[in-house]
């Protein structure tokens, strides 16, 4: 290839875009064209913890938050996880949060923790807190981890409310890296 000639475009292996608590008949296509599944009945939800959880829709929309990914949400009253099958490899895990009121849940009060493959990615996390500490507050935010799977073709995200507490989540997106990005971290440690 000679210099400054363009290299083709990047396809990812592993495309998951997850609108958590979305129903099964919602359009589920955000402002930028991407299409998203819901998590109801998802195979991407553990089946022995669909009691550990509800799904619910924010009580107002900002003027910048979008419909989708942001406006519904699952509420996690216990431990909840997402397995996502995955090539093996380095993965970029994004979860998106809108923390206001919802139907029988304030996003507000929320503290939790998640881990990837076992990996301590948020610690006693809140949203809502982590929001008012910028100096221009937005109305949501997301979060964004590039996480191992060196040794498994799965991706299970664990979200654990605190002691007291529930934990939330918008939506969590998953997808590949390119191979010439992961090369420094086999070594099965984090990034943030």
């Amino acid at each position: 290839m000679a210099m400054g000639e363009d290299s083709p475009a990047y396809t990812a292996t592993d495309y998951i875009l997850l609108d958590c608590g979305a129903p099964l008949s919602s359009n589920t296509v955000s402002e930028d064209g991407r299409k998203w599944v819901t998590d109801d009945r998802s195979k991407f939800s553990t089946f022995n913890s669909e009691s550990a959880s509800f799904v619910s829709t924010a009580s107002r929309q900002d003027q910048y938050v979008f419909q989708v990914p942001y406006m519904t949400a699952r509420i996690f009253r216990d431990k909840f996880t997402y397995s996502f099958p995955v090539s093996v490899g380095l993965k970029f895990l994004r979860f998106y949060f809108y923390p206001v009121q919802y139907s029988g849940f304030d996003a507000t009060t929320s503290f939790f923790s998640v881990t990837a493959n076992d990996h301590l990615l948020l610690k006693n996390f809140s949203a809502y807190l982590t929001l008012t500490a910028v100096d221009v507050q937005p109305a949501s935010l997301s979060k964004e981890f590039m996480v191992p799977c060196f040794k498994t073709e799965k991706l299970s995200v664990t979200f654990s409310p605190s002691p007291n507490s529930w934990a939330f989540v918008n939506s969590v997106e998953v997808v590949s890296m390119p191979k010439n990005m992961y090369v420094k971290h086999q070594d099965d440690s984090v990034s943030s």
